[in-house]
């Protein structure tokens, strides 16, 4: 009994390996007088034993031979898929087989089949989630989050359950960001957050209207092919050698991105920097891209027949003076985007929700103190990011580098690529009325954004009326009026002398300065619904008290200093939006960062607008932001030299987003400390004296020998001094 139990506790608890504590009879039996050694070795090789080992060694010949595989196969194809039906036909074929063979030899013929067939259905499986692995997740998140709203039966709890489906459908894209910025229209009446009226009106805020009317505007100057007038033109005026080009294209295109959509000012530049470059490379200056087959040269002025292609053609490498040019562009877009509130989407999305956290403090930020808070900034990191793009790129500081004798040798073609540059800009014709007309309606948007209420001067709103006045009325009017005004003066013939009846006949309308057909093409219509799915987020937490409870879970925090906060919020921030949706970033973040600020009792701007401007800084990934997937693909940039080119810019930007609010933005913006939040039937205690109160402090504060220190928002916690009579 006793060696029984040693081997026993070894076996179950695999103290030894299990062949191994089986050879302890073999030294205990005899030593210890119980089996002797003849007797005890002959029973491991009994004919038992023999019989097991052969089945073993016959069940490996067979499965050698390919054939468990094949049963298999078969036996899936006749019983089904299912695991029901696999196990059930598998059970009843061992139990037919046992009945004419030992159980073991059975098992062991059975095994390699039941082997193979789990194989199959591991590949199967395999497949069917790398397929489908963004449907399970779909239907798996909510089911795994569902104990939150069904534990917890407050409605901030249910409104949390929106948030976090929405967030991890949003990082991972699961279904199109725009599909999944509708799920509050759904989930929030049903699960009584928010009423329909209040969720759906949350899609169309005035924030909403302003973005999309700028888009519009975009797009209509865009038609009139305006910026590429504008742009090589600056090409002429900055020169031709590699740096000046480089730099001008690069400013244009900050620019231009200030007004337009980054997409869109990035896919405006690119056919532009696609021309200059390959200029160089004809003239022998450079070359566009380094393993890239080229053309034998020419005969007698004729153009020479393209070299045949040959196999598998290799991806071409673009050259490091070539990856420059495109990452300018695409991450000027990016810094141009943060100058104004219409510049890029995550813009509009911080007014927005800036508006519905804190409406009483909403006149605060708007287009001009928003622009004149975020200008300089983004002239700094634009040039220093440059200045990083040439060192990298084009050995700036370098002078004995391979890219710096690059740089230098093509610079002797500057004569030949501005001779290109203004051929492409005569080939433009001279200035047409729709050019005109286009760019004098955008100088007029820029104004009316400007001075609808400056703060240093009454606005031309204050002039009109005592309404609210916003940003959107300019958009959508300059809109309205580019529906209005015609592309061409042709009715003016109508008026002159010189023209003959039958030639003011065969005259017809001339279009608008941009048509419906157009603004359906160029303008992203989801990006309506992914900020409207934003905002509407922010209205149902702040309903439901889950602003406060988030606010509350941050108590924390206080204790730090407010630049040690701020710099973890931009950093964390910008690595979040390498590598997903710009926009669905700052819907998340920017509400949590609004009652953080509540908690540290600081200006809630000190945080927001710097997560704002952090949202947009994708720098080292092509799915990042969209210029850095249109580069990328255009250029075949690969992702390692992003990477590299990257890295530069992720340090510039983040130390300058991180010091421009404390430092710059404390000049521009007035400062604000919201509250906690509002307090219901309340006591306070004063002196020995207890107040119920369930009242405005406007009125406490009248009461007679009281001294009560009144926060911005009258309904919030409040402190108050009893002041005894004199006499």
């Amino acid at each position: 009994m006793y060696v029984v139990l040693i081997m026993a506790i070894y076996w179950v608890l695999e103290l030894l390996p299990l062949p191994v504590t089986s050879m302890l009879p073999i030294v205990l039996f005899p030593t210890m007088g119980i089996l002797d050694s003849d007797k005890t070795c002959a029973a491991y090789m009994k004919e038992t034993n023999m019989m097991f080992m052969g089945g073993l060694m016959i069940a490996a010949g067979v499965q050698h031979s390919k054939l468990p595989k094949r049963v298999a196969l078969w036996t899936v194809q006749v019983v089904g898929c299912s695991h029901r039906r696999l196990n059930f036909g598998l059970t009843f074929v061992t139990m037919f087989i046992s009945m004419w063979v030992s159980n073991a030899a059975a098992t062991t013929m059975m095994v390699p089949i039941v082997e193979a067939i789990l194989e199959v259905l591991e590949q199967r499986m395999r497949l069917f989630v790398s397929i489908y692995w963004k449907a399970l997740i779909v239907v798996l998140t909510p089911l795994i989050l569902l104990p939150i709203p069904v534990l917890n039966h407050d409605a901030a709890y249910r409104c949390m359950y929106v948030v976090l489906i929405m967030a991890i459908y949003w990082v991972l894209e699961l279904l199109p960001l725009p599909v999944t910025s509708m799920l509050p229209i759904v989930l929030f009446p049903t699960m009584g957050i928010l009423d329909s009226d209040k969720t759906c009106a949350a899609y169309m805020k005035e924030t909403n209207m302003m973005f999309m009317g700028g888009l519009m505007i975009a797009a209509g100057v865009q038609h009139s092919k305006l910026p590429k007038r504008v742009a090589l033109w600056t090409v002429q005026v900055v020169g031709c050698s590699h740096r000046r080009l480089n730099f001008g294209l690069t400013f244009v295109t900050m620019f231009i991105s200030m007004w337009v959509s980054n997409a869109a000012a990035t896919t405006m530049m690119v056919p532009i920097v696609e021309a200059i470059l390959e200029v160089l490379e004809q003239q022998g200056l450079g070359d566009v891209f380094i393993n890239r087959k080229k053309n034998p040269p020419a005969e007698n002025g004729k153009d020479s027949k393209p070299v045949a292609k040959t196999g598998e053609e290799e991806a071409p490498m673009p050259s490091d003076i070539t990856i420059c040019y495109y990452l300018s562009i695409a991450y000027a877009s990016t810094l141009g985007g943060c100058g104004t509130l219409v510049g890029t989407a995550t813009n509009s999305a911080f007014k927005g929700i800036f508006d519905s956290e804190f409406p009483e403090y909403s006149s605060s930020v708007n287009f001009f103190w928003f622009m004149a808070y975020s200008t300089p900034p983004m002239l700094i990191m634009q040039l220093l990011v440059w200045v990083a793009l040439q060192v990298t790129f084009m050995g700036m500081f370098r002078p004995n580098s391979e890219a710096a004798k690059k740089v230098n040798m093509a610079s002797s073609g500057s004569l030949t690529t501005m001779k290109v540059i203004k051929e492409q800009y005569r080939n433009l014709g001279p200035i047409t009325f729709h050019e005109k007309a286009s760019g004098l309606l955008f100088i007029l948007a820029v104004f009316l954004y400007i001075f609808r209420r400056p703060g240093f001067m009454p606005g031309w709103a204050d002039v009109l009326t005592t309404m609210k006045v916003k940003d959107g009325v300019t958009s959508m009017f300059i809109v309205i009026l580019m529906f209005i005004l015609p592309m061409g003066c042709d009715f003016l013939k109508f008026f002159s002398s010189s023209s003959s009846y039958e030639e003011l006949a065969a005259t017809k309308p001339s279009p608008s300065i941009v048509t419906w057909n157009i603004l359906k093409e160029k303008i992203p219509w989801g990006l309506l619904f992914l900020l409207g799915g934003g905002f509407a987020l922010a209205e149902g937490s702040k309903a439901t008290g889950l602003s406060s409870m988030i606010g509350s879970s941050l108590e924390g925090l206080q204790g730090l200093n407010h630049a040690v906060v701020l710099l973890v919020v931009v950093l964390v921030t910008q690595f979040i939006t390498e590598f997903t949706s710009n926009v669905a970033i700052a819907n998340l973040i920017l509400p949590v960062l609004a009652n953080m600020a509540r908690v540290l009792h600081i200006d809630p701007r000190y945080l927001m607008i710097p997560a704002t401007l952090a949202c947009s800084m994708a720098f080292h990934m092509p799915v990042g932001t969209p210029p850095n997937a249109i580069v990328a693909g255009v250029a075949h940039i690969p992702t390692s030299k992003m990477a590299v080119g990257g890295i530069g810019p992720k340090i510039i930007t983040t130390l300058i987003v991180w010091g421009a609010y404390p430092t710059w933005g404390s000049v521009i913006f007035p400062a604000i400390a919201p509250t906690v939040g509002p307090v219901h039937n309340a006591t306070t205690p004063v002196n020995n004296l207890t107040l119920a109160c369930n009242t405005t402090l406007a009125s406490i504060a009248s009461l007679p020998n009281f001294n009560c220190t009144l926060p911005t928002n009258k309904t919030s916690l409040f402190t108050c001094n009893y002041l005894p009579l004199t006499s």
